[in-house]
């Protein structure tokens, strides 16, 4: 069963502090999202599917998972995705619970830099689009109704790495942050952590290569759909 994954939120973003993740876009910025990853678990044997492979050596070329999923493309540059994995039971009742139907499936695609330092690795957002989607179905053939490309504000990996190997396995760290009038970047909220696993996603290795499996769907189609 494979694990549904649902965006709570968007929060604003204050015009003088800016809170953030450690880097960049939807990947590091918690301040733009929050998540809520959940699984519609029935049974102890649906829970068990859960089974996810902890990871003590993080190699290029690879796909991992920490709620999102992630690649290093080369020896500096990664990619990474995040689906909303919606079929029309799941976007029914996202919707009856947000008493809305302005919810959509929709994929966040980015890419960015890192570097290493020892075991651990810092992350830098450099692009990320998001595509959003009328219906399941359109979702299904790729053929989204609009792309956005977000807004990346972080020019600098943050003070502490992203990716961390603790007692002989990687965990993924994330701190809410504010952006300093200098342009640094301070911890100013909790620190969660998730632990990085094993992923049998496939990953285009950058935004380009992704966006060309996509077409945007015709605006009298799509203007049908939506009624």
């Amino acid at each position: 069963m494979k694990k549904l994954k649902r965006k709570k939120g968007l929060i604003a973003l204050a015009t003088v502090f800016l809170l953030v993740a450690a880097g960049a876009g939807y990947f590091f910025y918690d301040a733009y999202f929050v998540e809520d990853d959940w699984g519609l678990v029935e049974t102890a044997q649906d829970f068990d599917d859960f089974s996810f492979e902890s990871v003590s050596k993080i190699e290029i070329g690879k796909v991992y998972d920490i709620d999102q999923d992630f690649k290093l493309v080369d020896e500096s540059h990664f990619v990474y995705y995040y689906a909303e994995n919606y079929d029309q039971d799941y976007l029914d009742e996202a919707r009856e619970e947000a008493e809305t139907d302005d919810i959509y499936p929709t994929i966040w695609m980015g890419e960015g830099t890192y570097k290493k330092s020892g075991d651990d690795y810092y992350l830098l957002t450099t692009r990320e689009v998001k595509l959003e989607f009328l219906t399941v179905a359109a979702y299904k053939k790729k053929t989204y109704s609009s792309l956005t490309e977000s807004a990346i504000t972080i020019q600098q990996y943050p003070a502490k790495p992203q990716l961390q190997k603790k007692d002989g396995a990687y965990i993924y760290r994330t701190a809410q942050q504010s952006l300093q009038a200098d342009g640094s970047l301070a911890e100013t909220g909790t620190v969660s952590t998730t632990d990085v696993t094993t992923s049998d996603e496939k990953l285009a290795d950058s935004v380009e290569s992704f966006l060309a499996d996509y077409k945007k769907a015709d605006s009298q189609a799509s203007s049908s759909q939506a009624q």
